[in-house]
């Protein structure tokens, strides 16, 4: 294997085994030992903390002329989810503030890119997700451009198994996949009992209610601690900082109070006659802003659904319990409570209500379609969802005709068939830390050797 690999996450064992098996690693942002590490890894001459790596706020590398066609293929592909991605992050706020600003910043991670890939001699790329942090965006269109082989390795929701894909647009595409090889069913697709476990951590109403008061205790400390030393004796980025959670503490109250005094909290009035559930994604997150494509507006979304729907069926629209003011200003609650036969229901209406009493589940790429196909329900995936080839899911990019979708019949032996074909495309490891909460028995030198494996697998192919 002659590969230069660039590794983007992963933690330091995995560049080891792999140099250990004879690959040349050109450069690793490498994760740090667990995710509750807040000290950065030490950068050397090849490697980088991935945290840092991906912060654009460093010097420029030395210059280069521009190849002019590769950069203007390089940001057709990548420029809109490179702002969706870069915009979460605070360093992004002390260097962008207008359009001209997230041009020069697009130029910055372009030019970082082509220094890594083009003057590294990188010959592959292997990732341990799915590229949404900006930068990444950036190295992963333009190592597809250059027609380097890509591989990112994604957590699966089916226990301590990831998928190997080449391209975003291959996660859940069932049809480069064989058959489901024989054997006992593989994944349980009852009903679910409960939410995902990641749900596990979403706020009570007086959690909420404490979270706005230390917002606003916060900000009129930090506003009193001015007076003492003036704002003048802070660099811009304190300035910056004090700002931004004052205006985040005020969207906050903001966005609560709108859906308290809007939302519908009777249940039993939402689903009172037919209608489609539409559950709101959490965001910023790479779920919408990467895998939903134009649909990380998800109020385009509520739109198109509306006007494909008949006039009698509603649409109900729930927010995500996890969801802050962030991303959920004024202008976007304006633009959701003034369409016809949408209904907003409050965060405390049972989810599970909603999809077992819905015609179907529309959502851009949540797991709430494969809970509605498991519940019996069709489901529809706007965006890049695993589940979107599954018997009773349909795509939104295949315009389905209204009678059909709300005809549709989940047939749990197809469905079973289809879940244990994309069971066995994955791989016996785990590339999300989050998930090992599962697995009380984790072995993380053993999964360490297991990645190391699949990646020199992925590249001897």
């Amino acid at each position: 294997m002659s590969e230069r690999l660039l590794i983007l996450g992963f933690k330091r064992p995995v560049r080891r085994g792999l140099e250990a098996r004879g690959l040349e690693v050109a450069f690793h942002a490498e994760l740090p030992e667990t995710h509750l590490d807040r000290a950065l890894v030490p950068p050397t001459d090849s490697s980088m903390d991935f945290r840092a790596w991906q912060n654009l706020d460093r010097p420029w590398p030395d210059y280069r002329p521009v190849d002019r066609a590769l950069y203007d293929q390089v940001r057709a592909a990548s420029f809109e989810t490179f702002i969706r991605c870069v915009q979460r992050r605070f360093w992004c706020e002390a260097l962008a503030s207008n359009w001209i600003d997230f041009e020069q910043l697009f130029a910055k991670a372009y030019a970082h890119a082509e220094s890594l890939l083009l003057g590294r001699g990188v010959t592959a790329v292997v990732s341990a997700n799915f590229a949404h942090e900006g930068y990444n965006n950036v190295v992963y269109a333009m190592a597809h451009v250059l027609g380097l082989p890509y591989r990112i390795f994604v957590q699966s929701p089916f226990g301590p198994r990831s998928f190997i894909l080449t391209r975003n647009e291959d996660y859940g595409d069932l049809a480069q996949l064989p058959v489901a090889q024989d054997g006992p069913p593989r994944v349980d697709i009852a009903p679910p009992e409960r939410p995902p476990f990641y749900m596990d951590s979403v706020h009570s109403d007086r959690k909420i209610r404490k979270k706005l008061v230390s917002g606003a205790v916060r900000t009129h400390a930090r506003a009193l601690g001015n007076l003492v030393s003036p704002p003048g004796l802070y660099d811009e980025w304190q300035t910056l900082k004090r700002l931004r959670e004052r205006r985040d503490a005020a969207r906050n109250r903001y966005f609560f109070q709108r859906m308290k005094d809007e939302a519908i909290t009777e249940t039993e009035r939402l689903i009172d006659g037919p209608f489609v559930y539409f559950p709101a994604h959490l965001q910023p997150e790479l779920t919408t802003d990467v895998l939903g494509g134009v649909y990380a507006d998800q109020v385009r979304a509520v739109e198109e659904l509306r006007a494909w729907m008949p006039d009698d069926v509603r649409l109900v629209v729930k927010e995500n319990p996890k969801q802050m003011g962030v991303m959920r200003g004024r202008l976007l609650l304006d633009r959701l409570f003034r369409i016809p036969g949408v209904d907003v229901a409050a965060r405390s209406v049972p989810s599970f209500t909603l999809t077992e009493k819905a015609i179907g589940v529309a959502t851009v790429t949540g797991t709430a379609g494969w809970e509605a196909l498991r519940f019996g329900k069709p489901a529809l995936a706007m965006g890049l969802a695993f589940w979107r080839d599954f018997p009773g899911a349909w795509k939104w990019g295949d315009r389905p005709d209204w009678e059909s979708f709300a005809g549709t019949r989940v047939d749990p032996v197809a469905l079973q068939g289809a879940v244990d074909r994309l069971y066995d495309s994955t791989h016996d490891l785990v590339t999300d830390e989050y998930y090992k909460v599962l697995h009380p028995d984790f072995d993380d030198v053993q999964n360490n050797e297991r990645i190391v494996d699949a990646i020199m697998a992925a590249f001897a192919a």
